[in-house]
């Protein structure tokens, strides 16, 4: 499939450039069944993760080291999204600052209330 040539360029750019790309699977011009069999294709790594926030979201590395399967669910399980990332790590699994703001400011609250500063 033309698509995976577009990957290939995609994950020689991570490479050699360190440039993430992004595809949206449900915008290029796939079936179904095509996309179907580029994920099978793809098959799946040894890293899976799912986020759980007003739907859900499921994230995988393929069996290619770079290649990410990033899925977004609503909160009646319909897909709302489906990408692949080519990227290190998927922007999504990545803290927030603020998010770390927040733990920090809580750790240092628990420390000082255990006389532990």
């Amino acid at each position: 499939m033309p698509i995976l040539h577009e990957i290939r360029h995609a994950l020689h750019n991570l490479l050699t450039k360190r440039q993430e790309t992004t595809l949206d699977l449900r915008n290029l011009p796939l079936s179904k069944t095509d996309r179907e069999q580029l994920l099978l294709f793809l098959g799946k790594g040894e890293v899976t993760a799912e986020l759980k926030t007003l739907g859900h979201s499921l994230i995988w590395e393929t069996s290619f080291s770079g290649i990410w399967v990033v899925e977004h669910y609503d909160a009646d399980e319909h897909l709302l999204g489906q990408y692949l990332e080519i990227t290190w790590m998927p922007m999504i699994l990545n803290s927030q600052s603020q998010d770390i703001e927040t733990s920090l400011a809580t750790l240092q609250t628990h420390l000082t209330q255990f006389g532990n500063e």
